[in-house]
């Protein structure tokens, strides 16, 4: 969460020589020259229209976009938009709408935020934006009747914050936005803040519709993974892991999000830097109560989906997600319900083994290395065997170089797996 610093509210204010050479004389026809007699007079044709050629479409021009807060002269490029904030040229690359604000934003390349500008609506408006949007915002109109505009620019050097403003009215814009469909909505915006910057944005767009997490996984969201995750004997500082790897044609995809397990409020974290793909985790209301997770529009295919803790065996489940699937799991953590494992290995061996929840057939190393990363379920082999204090009851693949093997692991017992040398 960052600190706001720098809050300042912008309110737009309204008062009141060389000569010339002769002309030559044209030259009389020499009678060798002369049309015949008889030979009438040419007249001159009047002027033809010009034909354009029918495989050439005719494009009206459209003027650039400028800094103008009257919305009457607002005229919306068909282009991405763009325009100037913070004395420089502005460029979104991300454009999203999210439970009630419309942000648009440039990123660097690792994906962070470096300049933001958004409208966020007012309660009644976000209630129906699923439906479509059209607004008309004068610069003289009041306080409260109209959206808040907000501006985040990076810090000038290292250390400071970034700078925060805030725009409740003076600004001019046209906002239309369509309905909500397949996750996205499109949309026109033509947006003027006052001050000396003559800061504006201008543009058509298509924005992800990110839903409120109060609001269930739907059809624009499948295929999908949800479900609840209670933790016993959770404390306050609990934190949770929830995430996935695939085992689909393309590399395995793998998501993972750590949140505090509960949290008042309604607290909620999203990773979505694999778009369209996101991963939600939304807190606990108490300790005792269940946390909620989904894994949305994930390609389809076999999922390894897990919720883990510190000091708790993690849970993980194979689930294969159909183009349409809407599934659900849920998971519970329990330092009971945990069994331990010994993995003996051939005299001499040494390395990691590692352990990852058995398939129904052998997984390509990529996945089987990715998942047990994911899980943190691997041991050091020392004095020939190899350790798993902490696992969830069920039937494990083990791997250790090109040693593996498979074991049943049950609640307070500790299973043995001796791995053999392969046969030659």
């Amino acid at each position: 969460m960052r600190t706001l610093c720098g809050l300042l509210l912008i309110v737009a204010l309204g008062c009141g020589g060389n000569s010339t050479p002769p002309t030559p004389e044209p030259k009389a026809p020499t009678p060798a020259d002369a049309p015949p007699a008889g030979t009438p007079t040419p007249q001159p044709k009047p002027d033809e229209p010009k034909k354009e050629d029918p495989k050439t479409p005719v494009v009206p021009s459209v003027p650039a976009a400028v800094w103008e807060p009257d919305p009457a002269k607002h005229v919306v490029p068909a282009a991405p938009p763009s325009g100037s904030l913070g004395k420089a040229a502005f460029a979104p690359q991300q454009v999203e709408f999210q439970t009630d604000t419309l942000t648009f934003r440039t990123i660097d390349k690792d994906g962070n935020a470096l300049k933001t500008m958004s409208v966020k609506l007012l309660e009644e408006q976000a209630k129906t934006a699923a439906g479509g949007v059209k607004l008309v915002v004068k610069p003289d109109d009041p306080m409260g009747k109209v959206p808040t505009v907000g501006v985040e620019l990076p810090p000038v050097k290292a250390g400071d914050l970034p700078k925060l403003y805030e725009y409740p009215h003076g600004y001019g814009l046209t906002l239309e936005l369509g309905k909500r469909e397949k996750g996205s909505v499109a949309g026109r915006v033509y947006l003027s803040l006052p001050g000396e910057e003559k800061d504006f944005l201008a543009g058509t767009f298509t924005a992800d519709f990110v839903r409120s997490p109060s609001e269930p996984p739907g059809a624009d969201d499948t295929p999908f993974v949800q479900g609840a995750v209670t933790v016993a004997g959770a404390k306050a500082d609990t934190k949770v892991a929830v995430g996935y790897v695939g085992l689909v044609k393309e590399a395995p995809p793998v998501d993972s999000l750590v949140m505090p397990f509960a949290g008042a409020g309604g607290l909620f974290g999203r990773s979505d830097n694999a778009k369209p793909r996101a991963t939600v985790y939304v807190t606990a209301e108490a300790a005792d109560k269940a946390g909620r997770y989904e894994h949305v529009r994930l390609p389809a295919g076999k999922y390894l989906v897990f919720a883990a803790s510190d000091g708790f065996a993690p849970q993980a489940k194979w689930l294969t997600l159909p183009a349409d699937g809407k599934l659900a799991h849920d998971f519970a953590l329990n330092p009971a319900a945990a069994g331990k494992l010994a993995v003996k290995a051939p005299a001499g061996t040494t390395g990691k083994a590692q352990a990852v929840p058995a398939d129904d057939s052998p997984l390509p190393p990529e996945v089987f290395a990715t998942a047990a990363s994911a899980l943190g379920l691997d041991a050091d082999v020392r004095d020939g065997v190899a350790r798993f204090e902490r696992l969830a009851p069920g039937r494990y693949e083990v791997r250790l170089g090109e040693l593996s093997g498979t074991v049943e692991v049950k609640v307070n017992e500790t299973a043995t797996l001796e791995l053999a040398p392969p046969k030659k």
